[in-house]
């Protein structure tokens, strides 16, 4: 018994995109009744191999779903599914717009006999705009959305061979109607429509991470790596590995796993901040970043998904002790002040406060505090294991000085 027990679900609809959709909302309890057309669902030929009338594309997508024939181009089995769709929460189909009205089971006509109902209507393009009669596969699909431009290595388009667009837009069906579901169940009221265009639901899953050049206008900087160059297979002498390294640890990791050891220390891989945020200081290690040409190949492959971290300026306490006001007497906190570090010296210090922390405070005694940002900087020059020099302030006018902690009396 699952979370939709007790829910009741038609589907209408044949393939991929909406049958995955019902399938999820079987998957979770609910009651699917899948209504087949006299032929049977187009799926059920898209084999070899066939098994009883099945094929694995059917098999994969049908499961948990009792099954139903009807002739909605007859009047009585348009009929019949309209009395069906009085006692059910959800409708779903992928019929092109219009079709569903011509077939009689639109959504003004099923929601006249039940409001309450949740009607799902998933299409290649939208109920309306130039291409909204246009019928649409997967591959159709991912050719619009412009993701193939980014597959394969750089030179013809490629697919993603797989159903990712009929499988991203059944996905997104399916959070769409429980979202309905949960909006009738909070207030009461009617149920609602919901249209679920292919193009858009894969355009929203597939392209978010992958416009990264395309997010702040306007355009500038490093570019962001080409995926090509990160998502990829290494040949080894028995096969093939994936592997991606976007952390400095990472980095060092697989230097020793390679036994190389001499390129943990090489100059050229020194570092994962390539671009920090232009108003945050930075570094005299940092601030010879170079182009994409001046680094070697690995950096852009293996190390470019680090390179466009950087961190916000943050607020730290000043590691003087308890200050007595020379007014009222009364001890006083030390002041928050403003700090800001490029992104290797913050991460850096950030992980290792603890660390530098006198044993005093790490006992919790009062009269001495954690170190500051500062304070920890000071400490990593001195650690064998790190060469970065301080953080300079920055020149940039629009940026936020560096705070130095401040000190108690007689300090």
């Amino acid at each position: 018994m699952g979370p939709l027990h007790g829910v009741r679900v038609l589907d209408f609809s044949m393939v991929v995109a909406g049958p995955f959709c019902a399938q999820i909302l079987a998957d979770l309890g609910a009651d699917v009744v899948k209504v087949e057309p006299p032929r049977g669902d187009t799926s059920r030929l898209l084999g070899p191999p066939f098994r009883d009338g099945i094929t694995p594309l059917f098999a994969h997508f049908n499961r948990n779903k009792r099954s139903l024939a009807l002739d909605l181009q007859r009047e009585a089995g348009s009929a019949a599914a309209r009395r069906l769709a009085r006692d059910a929460d959800v409708l779903v189909h992928n019929f092109r717009p219009g079709v569903a009205e011509r077939l009689g089971i639109g959504y003004d006509a099923i929601a006249a006999e039940n409001p309450r109902l949740v009607y799902v209507a998933v299409s290649g393009f939208g109920p309306d705009g130039p291409y909204a009669d246009q019928p649409a596969y997967d591959m159709v699909i991912q050719a619009l959305s412009g993701f193939m431009s980014i597959q394969g290595d750089g030179a013809a388009p490629r697919l993603v061979r797989g159903l990712v667009a009929d499988k991203s837009t059944g996905m997104t069906a399916a959070w769409g109607a429980l979202a309905a579901l949960f909006a009738r169940e909070r207030s009461g009221g009617p149920g609602q429509r919901v249209d679920v265009p292919m193009l858009d639901a894969f355009s929203a899953f597939m392209l978010p991470d992958v416009l990264s050049d395309d997010t702040f206008l306007p355009p500038g900087g490093t570019p962001a790596p080409r995926l090509d160059g990160v998502y990829r297979a290494w040949e080894t002498a028995d096969g093939h590995v994936v592997l991606l390294v976007i952390e400095d640890r990472q980095f060092d990791a697989i230097c020793r796993v390679l036994e190389r050891e001499d390129l943990r220390t090489d100059p050229r891989y020194a570092g994962s901040c390539s671009s920090a945020s232009p108003t945050a200081p930075s570094c005299s290690r940092c601030s010879s970043r170079s182009s994409a040409s001046g680094r070697p190949p690995i950096w852009s492959s293996a190390r470019g998904a680090s390179a466009s971290r950087s961190l916000p300026p943050t607020t730290s306490r000043a590691s003087s002790p308890t200050r007595r006001s020379s007014r009222t007497g009364r001890s006083s906190r030390p002041k928050t002040v403003r700090r800001a570090a490029c992104a290797c010296c913050a991460a850096r210090c950030a992980s290792r406060r603890r660390r530098v922390a006198s044993p005093a405070a790490r006992r919790g005694s009062a009269s001495t505090a954690t170190r500051s940002c500062a304070s920890a900087a000071s400490a990593l020059r001195r650690s064998p294991r790190c060469a970065r020099p301080a953080c300079s302030r920055a020149s940039s006018p629009g940026a936020p000085r560096a705070a130095r902690a401040r000190r108690g009396p007689g300090s």
